[in-house]
């Protein structure tokens, strides 16, 4: 996460009260859609929009506490601790907000489990046509290791499977790196195309979406 301050737009030597606004960017430094930000103890929020923009307005002067939620971090686990902004009569001050990195997230969503140095993480969220998490679906990451046992090249199937959070959300904190990965999940009738994955072990992991759909039609994975 990096936040950013600058200088705020004037209202006018008349105005009685202030605010604060700014931008929302990913950690690409591309403006992010759907942000929430809020005001910690107030019911003003606001939702960034397609440039990233957001303005909170007409709040009395003061020490305020501004609050950033994306909901699709959110699942993974991740919520920033509120940023402090003052606020003075007749300004807009201006506070830009980026969003962490997939590392930063991975990291986050395997807070208190134990992580082999030489395994890497995978999370993500199961989602439905609509978008909408699925819970309680069963995701399975399946690879193949090879073994040279007295000469001889013989192949180890594996897998590994974890079922859902209410929010459609899943992490495994620790699958191979440089790897072939097979990765589909489930639920019932509906299931996933199988997606494939090979992370490179410089990478702290991999963070993925995964689309169910109903019966035979194919699905996606991205």
């Amino acid at each position: 996460m990096d936040v950013r301050e600058a200088g705020g737009r004037g209202l006018g030597r008349l105005a009685r009260t202030g605010g604060i606004e700014g931008v929302v960017r990913d950690s690409l430094g591309l403006p992010l859609q759907g942000v929430r930000v809020g005001v910690v103890g107030s019911n003003q929020e606001v939702y960034s929009n397609s440039d990233g923009r957001y303005s909170i307005t007409e709040l009395p002067e003061g020490r305020y506490r501004v609050r950033f939620v994306d909901e699709r971090l959110e699942v993974m686990g991740y919520v920033s601790d509120p940023l402090e902004r003052d606020v003075v009569p007749g300004e807009m001050s201006w506070l830009e907000y980026v969003t962490p990195s997939s590392g930063d997230v991975l990291f986050e969503a395997c807070r208190g489990e134990v992580v082999a140095d030489n395994l890497v993480r995978l999370a993500g969220v199961v989602v439905d046509e609509k978008g909408q998490g699925v819970p309680l679906a069963t995701v399975r990451v399946g690879y193949t290791r090879f073994r040279l046992p007295t000469g001889t090249i013989l192949q180890d199937q594996s897998w590994m499977e974890i079922t859902t959070t209410r929010e459609g959300f899943f992490k495994f904190c620790g699958v191979p790196p440089n790897t072939r990965l097979t990765v589909d999940a489930s639920l019932g009738e509906f299931m996933s195309e199988q997606a494939i994955l090979d992370i490179p072990d410089h990478e702290t992991g991999r963070l993925l979406t995964i689309r169910l759909f109903g019966g035979t039609r194919p699905s996606g994975v991205m």
